[in-house]
């Protein structure tokens, strides 16, 4: 229906015998959730809600449906006839008046209201695809990929607060993997990255609410490590909110899996809006903020040794690395020294917020320092592997990763720390760590095409 809008319509005709239907609502019972359903004015609504006072904000849900030709939802529809069912879905988050607001909508919805949303949802979506196209000669499944996938993400990030989270909009249980959260070490960041080379900036606007949300959390655990700036857990929920609560012994977060990079490896996407649109109220309001607080974490996170910085206990793969069984008994993991994804991250951050500065104007001050990280960041991990130079995930620890993992890649892309202008031995090493492999070709048709695509 109107995709600005929150109704549902679906029509229903019948072209062979007289067959009999029903229509119903059923809503998934959770311990913890208040539920009812009810019917007035033949109308049928159901309604749940999670609002304790052990949640740091309540969530409630009212969806309403109406079947416009018919009195009841059991009924006969004779050939050629057809019926037309309007749904309404509302939640406290979209309106203080959500049920009100939903039940109003199908209690008076018409034929005439419904045909002139239709215009206005076509007009959406004829905006939506003149944004950009795309022709692959000889590639039908793939050209036809790019198009689904496009329209899987503006069907699901049509509220800028709440983008899809790790298994997008269309979890039908009460107990998602993971809590269907947004997982920040790439998974987040992957399914936007098409969007912003295809022009469709305003479907991907909703993507970084959950990480500015998080910024007041971030910088408490910052504190807490003597850093200044933001540190992000692994799993965000919305609204400031985090996933993970498990405690160590020691009364460390196990949320941070080791990593040190979370908060980087959102700004990826930030950076790249900027890149494609050069949008400075975008850079000044959200982009530059953010990308400053992460640059504040690691001036004061990196270590300068021997003319270079370097970094400790940061790991490219998730690992709890003060765990004390992984301290008795040890880990491949839990000594990761300079792990190639936070010097890729490093690099494209402070070369990003020295031009954001330099078009916004603001903190000229602060290039010397940027400057001199960027000049003495330490170089990336290499090791030699079946006689041929290829990265390693880290300077000492982790050094290869199992044989379907592409965490040696995202230095090419979507970090873009090695493109065509490289230098020649880099290129070549980045062509020996995967390109045309089965590995690479997952991650690249992955996070280009969208949710659940991949080749073989």
């Amino acid at each position: 229906m109107d995709y600005n809008d929150n109704l549902i319509v679906s029509k229903i005709t019948n072209h062979n015998n007289p067959i009999t239907i029903g229509v119903d609502l059923w809503v998934i019972d959770h311990p913890q959730a208040e539920s009812f359903c009810g019917i007035s004015n033949h109308m049928k609504y159901i309604s749940k809600s999670f609002d304790t006072s052990d949640l740091p904000w309540s969530s409630k849900v009212i969806v309403a449906l109406k079947v416009l030709e018919k009195s009841e939802y059991k009924f006969v529809l004779e050939k050629g006839e057809s019926v037309t069912i309007a749904v309404s879905v509302y939640t406290n988050h979209d309106t203080e008046n959500y049920f009100d607001s939903a039940v109003n909508k199908v209690s008076s919805i018409t034929e005439k209201q419904i045909s002139k949303q239709f215009v206005t949802h076509n007009r959406w979506w004829e905006n939506f695809w003149n944004s950009s196209s795309v022709t692959i000669e000889g590639e039908a499944l793939i050209e036809k990929l790019w198009y689904v996938s496009h329209y899987i993400m503006a069907c699901c990030s049509k509220n800028p607060n709440f983008p899809p989270g790790l298994f997008g909009n269309w979890i039908t249980s009460n107990f998602a993997e993971w809590s269907g959260d947004y997982h920040l070490n790439y998974n987040h960041e992957a399914p936007w990255w098409g969007l912003y080379s295809s022009n469709m900036i305003e479907v991907a606007k909703p993507y970084e609410a959950p990480i500015i949300d998080y910024v007041p959390m971030g910088k408490k655990a910052a504190e807490k490590i003597g850093c200044n700036g933001i540190y992000y857990v692994v799993g965000l929920g919305p609204l400031g909110t985090k996933i993970s609560s498990l405690l160590s012994d020691d009364g460390e977060e196990l949320g941070f899996w080791g990593q040190k990079l979370n908060a980087s490896w959102s700004g990826v996407n930030m950076i790249m809006r900027y890149y494609y649109t050069y949008d400075s109220d975008y850079a000044r309001n959200i982009a530059y903020p953010y990308l400053k607080e992460v640059a504040d974490f690691w001036e004061t996170y990196l270590r300068f040794e021997d003319g270079r910085y370097v970094i400790y206990n940061d790991c490219s793969h998730e690992v709890a690395y003060w765990v004390e069984e992984i301290r008795v008994n040890g880990s491949e993991y839990a000594n990761d020294f300079n792990p190639l994804l936070s010097l890729a991250l490093i690099r494209l951050i402070f070369d990003a917020l020295i031009k954001m500065s330099n078009d916004l104007g603001m903190d000229k001050n602060r290039y010397d320092k940027w400057n001199h990280i960027l000049n003495h960041i330490s170089e990336f991990p290499t090791q030699k592997r079946q006689g041929r130079t290829v990265f390693k995930d880290c300077e000492r620890g982790k050094d290869w990763p199992v044989d379907d993992n592409t965490l040696g890649i995202p230095n090419i892309f979507p970090i873009s720390q090695i493109s065509l202008g490289s230098d020649k031995e880099l290129l070549q090493i980045a062509w020996r760590n995967g390109f045309g492999s089965r590995a690479t070709c997952h991650f690249f048709c992955d996070r280009a095409f969208g949710y659940g695509i991949r080749f073989n």
